[in-house]
């Protein structure tokens, strides 16, 4: 069964930053997206503009091979980053870090 994007919102249940380096206006981050108990990592860049940040995220290969198939990716991955965008997502106990 394939997810269209105006479910992927119910099916996204956590998100998690577990690192980030800020550069300025960008924000590089890698995290972890959950489909009820199963886990995907994803890397992505934050950029503050003046129409407000935008948001890019990709999966991992061996993230995007388990959910192709079973979800539309790419809906999946407006809506992750939609989540971002309105900081719907917890930061993991990790310490993040700021660049030079």
């Amino acid at each position: 069964m394939e997810v269209d994007e105006q479910q992927a919102t119910k099916i996204i249940t956590n998100i998690i930053i577990d690192h980030m380096e800020n550069y300025d206006r960008v924000t590089i981050f890698k995290g972890r997206l959950f489909i009820s108990d199963e886990q995907y990592k994803f890397d992505g860049i934050a950029v503050m503009t003046v129409g407000g940040p935008t948001v890019n995220v990709s999966l991992d290969d061996e993230s995007t091979s388990r959910l192709r198939g079973n979800f539309d990716v790419d809906a999946l991955l407006v809506e992750l980053q939609k989540h971002i965008i309105d900081g719907n997502f917890r930061m993991s106990t990790q310490q993040k870090s700021d660049a030079p």
